[in-house]
């Protein structure tokens, strides 16, 4: 359990540096009027979110198993 509870915590951090550098990458200049591109950078953000939600609630869970 605790094997996989450190695996998880590499993961979450993963993704939350990668969501660190796509809203660094969201603030380049040459994004500034490209909406497309603002818009799949918030999508890959939001979808990063969602699995950093999903990783947190099973590490919660191995938590209370030890």
């Amino acid at each position: 359990i605790k094997a996989k509870i450190n695996k998880l915590e590499k993961e979450i951090e993963e993704k939350e540096n990668k969501i660190k550098n796509l809203q660094n990458e969201m603030l380049k200049e040459k994004y500034s009027t490209d909406y497309v591109k603002l818009k799949e950078i918030q999508d890959e953000i939001h979808q990063l979110n969602q699995e950093i939600e999903e990783k947190m609630a099973e590490w919660m869970f191995l938590g209370t198993l030890l």
